[in-house]
């Protein structure tokens, strides 16, 4: 892989120094979590209809 430009590698530098963040919210973990389980949920339905109409159609 090549070398990113200047600019990118200080603000990866930046990026990968920075501490984590130790104040997020364990509420904002849990809807987080519940959101994540939704949209998963919504890919499972929308991927069933994909197939389902792919074999109506041949």
């Amino acid at each position: 892989m090549g070398q990113a430009p200047p600019q990118l590698r200080h603000r990866e530098r930046d990026i990968n120094s920075s501490p984590p963040r130790r104040d997020t919210d364990e509420a904002d973990v849990r809807a987080l979590q519940e959101e994540n389980a939704e949209l998963r949920r919504l890919v499972i339905q929308l991927s069933k209809l994909v197939v389902k109409n792919v074999m109506d159609h041949r």
